[in-house]
């Protein structure tokens, strides 16, 4: 079974960073980027199908939609950031239609910088996650102020520079990924307009009824409820974020009207806009 993680695709500038010790991740995707650090002992990762092994030192960065699967050795510390293609735009343009060897290292000077002012100072121990998990059991991202978000930006870009020069790339083969790529940049791009089921499939090509039975296999869910949480998510952002009324809101993230975007958000946040804003 191959799992899809919705709080790692829908929500724009999501980032969640967390260090893990003698943990085991079932295979799963999303539409954010991962990078992974070796900070002691191995890990084995298992991406679309190849297996590599890594030690102390060792970077991964697992792309837009990859499978993944990690196994950690006895005794091991990995840190992880997931973060979304907002804070790398340039380096997320570049690798489209392209891809790579997950797997480099960087050299030892940048290595202890990167650790000592990236990693080790944006850090949560995953054994406190459980204050991290809102009432649908997935990881919240938390609103970043716009000092966080250019320094987060600075770092990641700079790692995604230092992956650019060590790696060989080369044209992406057909995959049953091409697909759910389509309609991840399908949906980023159009969420905030009338789109339903009927224009994806257009869009795609396919049949209405083969787009719903994929995207219920590879999303989990129907194609409306993906919409509205995807929705929900880019709203809750603004309401974080921006000094908006809540009407500005609902039609900037897409709903038809305040009423519908009043109900949605409430059925999915259980709380309504106007206690975000609080």
């Amino acid at each position: 079974m191959v799992f899809h993680q919705k709080h790692n695709s829908v929500t724009p500038y999501n980032i969640n960073i967390f260090t893990y010790k003698n943990n085991k991740f079932l295979p799963h995707f999303h539409k954010d980027f991962e990078l992974i650090y070796v900070i002691k002992g191995s890990i084995e990762v298992f991406i679309d199908g190849k297996h590599f092994d890594l030690n102390k030192g060792d970077f991964c960065l697992v792309f837009s939609g990859q499978t993944h699967a990690i196994e950690q050795s006895n005794n091991s510390i990995m840190w992880v950031c997931v973060f979304s293609d907002m804070f790398v735009p340039l380096f997320a343009e570049f690798m489209q239609n392209k891809t790579a060897e997950n797997v480099f290292k960087c050299d030892t000077d940048f290595e202890k910088y990167f650790y000592e002012n990236f990693i080790q100072k944006n850090s949560i121990d995953a054994t406190n996650l459980i204050t991290y998990i809102n009432q649908n059991d997935e990881i919240k991202s938390p609103a970043l102020s716009s000092d966080k978000l250019i320094s987060y930006s600075g770092y990641l870009n700079l790692i995604c520079s230092k992956f650019l020069e060590s790696v060989t790339f080369y044209k992406c083969e057909k995959s049953n990924f091409d697909l759910y790529k389509k309609i991840t940049e399908y949906i980023y791009e159009n969420f905030k307009k009338d789109i339903t089921l009927d224009s994806l499939a257009d869009y795609l090509g396919y049949e209405k009824h083969y787009v719903s039975r994929y995207f219920n296999k590879w999303f989990n869910t129907n194609f409306k409820q993906f919409i509205n949480e995807y929705r929900v998510g880019y709203a809750e952002e603004l309401l974080k974020r921006h000094d908006l009324y809540v009407t500005e809101v609902a039609y900037k993230a897409g709903f038809g009207s305040v009423r519908s975007f009043n109900r949605v958000f409430k059925s999915i946040m259980d709380k309504t806009p106007s206690q975000i804003i609080e």
